[in-house]
């Protein structure tokens, strides 16, 4: 379409800057051990994080519209409603996130149905950042050992970009053949976590590990690459991606207000609910449906996936993954090595979105938030959260 942009400005939201709350000394009675060293990617045994004693729980999220929207609330350390917007896919050009320049998005809270918040959102910057939590859904099976070693050589590179566009990530990493969070033999792993003993149909570890800084996050990938857990098992075709996907989403600690990104990295179509061989993956390991999933996460987590467009039904085709949820799909390389740096993750990780809703108080709260994008036509997109508050 010549002559015609495809991103022409309606309004920018205005965003309100949450100030950074000054240090709170801690003076400790005599006689009392000192308070503990923190362990990179831990929390510290005994010592809460800082609250504001409010806590926001979501009952119901309900996106519509052209835009799939996906979004994390949480209550800050103000006591204020905090949104974490994923980016928007751009409904005309493939792979590329919509600039948060280029779209008009606004939020509307209202508290049982009468008091109405004060609400502003905005793009991401380095000044105004906003939490991601980044879960790596990644196949080690025989021909994936690639994948990886190109985190791994990647992530630091990947994690310094984003966070210098306004991302404040953790990252989390869940492995998987046919079976997943599964125990590796005693000394393999230190960080690496798993749940259940491998099964005689996947006797091969698939580690995890949650929620971690860069650099805990970096020692669990080296242990990885050393453990002989990488690129072995498999056999049949089809691999568990949407039963780890799943177990990932409930498992995952989720930091409050932050926005829930999974990269999901295969290059088999999954087994799901009904599929032929999905029936032995018992009775841990057995899959949802690729509808149920995108159900679960629907409004909540967007995942990109990094694959290969292939599989039909009764298989699932990780590509309707990605689509489903708002989420770009990669091909593949045929190496399987994934180099994060070049992948164009990172533009859609600093093309999100900070909202903050002020006023609040105990109660049911309805969410909304809306955006419109112009390209060949008006897009629009809602998402609209029931919300508890106590």
């Amino acid at each position: 379409m010549r002559g015609r942009s495809l991103g022409a400005v309606l309004t920018v939201a205005g965003f309100a800057v949450l100030s950074t709350p000054a240090t709170a000394q801690v003076v400790l009675p005599p006689g009392l051990p000192p308070i503990p060293t923190a362990i990179p990617g831990m929390p510290l045994p005994g010592v809460p994080s800082p609250s504001s004693g409010k806590v926001a729980k979501i009952t119901s999220a309900k996106p519509e519209g052209d835009l799939r929207l996906s979004a994390g609330l949480g209550v800050d350390v103000s006591g204020a409603l905090s949104i974490s917007m994923a980016a928007i896919k751009h409904p005309d050009l493939q792979g590329i996130p919509v600039n948060p320049l280029f779209a008009n998005v606004s939020i509307t809270a209202q508290l049982s149905g009468s008091l109405a918040l004060s609400c502003s959102i905005g793009g991401v910057s380095s000044s105004k950042p906003a939490p991601v939590d980044l879960v790596f859904v990644n196949d080690t099976t025989g021909s994936m050992s690639g994948t990886v070693h190109g985190i791994s050589d990647s992530i630091k590179a990947f994690a310094q970009k984003v966070s210098a566009g306004g991302v404040d990530a953790r990252f989390s990493m869940y492995t998987y053949g046919d079976a997943f969070a599964t125990r590796g033999k005693p000394g393999k792993f230190f960080v690496g976590k798993g749940d259940f003993d491998p099964p005689s149909f996947d006797n091969v570890a698939r580690p995890y590990v949650g929620l971690s800084d860069l650099g805990m996050f970096e020692k669990f990938l080296g242990e990885l690459k050393v453990s002989g857990a990488l690129g072995a098992g498999g056999g049949d075709a089809a691999e568990n991606t949407l039963g780890a996907l799943q177990y990932a989403d409930r498992q995952v600690a989720y930091r409050p207000g932050a926005a829930h990104v999974f990269v999901v990295v295969g290059d088999n179509p999954a087994h799901q609910k009904g599929s032929p061989g999905a029936s032995k993956l018992g009775p841990s390991w057995f899959p949802p449906s690729g509808e149920d999933l995108v159900s679960e996460l629907s409004g909540r987590a967007v995942a990109h996936v990094v694959g290969k467009d292939t599989g039909k039904a009764p298989l699932y085709n990780l590509k309707n993954l990605a689509d489903a949820t708002g989420g770009d799909f990669k091909v593949l390389p045929k190496d399987g090595k994934v180099d994060l740096a070049t992948l164009g993750l990172d533009a859609y990780l600093t093309s999100g979105y900070k909202g903050v809703c002020t006023g609040l108080a105990a109660g049911t709260i309805d969410v909304v938030i809306r955006a419109t994008v112009v390209g060949k036509k008006v897009y629009m997109g809602t998402l609209a959260f029931k919300v508890t508050v106590s």
